[in-house]
């Protein structure tokens, strides 16, 4: 059951809670949500993203490693241009809809 607390975004299909779009740009939320949709990631009943800071060369970047928990999945990428953030998401799948939470700020 969705929580009463969260807001429907963009995409029909997925449930985010507001904080996540207190603390993170719009870009970086597309881009997120892509991820999240991607096809050989539609499998997962429960995805976490875990967005780190990165210095490269003297400028911030953002890790994006993305873990699809029971499917065994992993990704890792980097993100140049937005300004970076630390926390962690968690993304059930129940059916075909999405719930977006965030689990702590790192």
């Amino acid at each position: 059951m969705m929580n009463e607390n969260l807001s429907i975004c963009a995409y029909d299909n997925i449930v985010m809670a507001p904080e996540i779009k207190a603390i993170m740009p719009d870009v970086l939320i597309k881009y997120l949500i892509e991820l999240i949709l991607s096809e050989s990631w539609q499998k997962c009943s429960k995805q976490l993203l875990i967005l780190e800071t990165e210095e490269l060369n003297g400028h911030d970047i953002q890790n994006i490693y993305h873990i699809g928990v029971e499917a065994n999945l992993r990704d890792t990428r980097k993100i140049f241009g937005v300004k970076p953030i630390n926390c962690m998401l968690e993304i059930l799948n129940s059916h075909g809809n999405y719930q977006m939470q965030l689990c702590k700020t790192i």
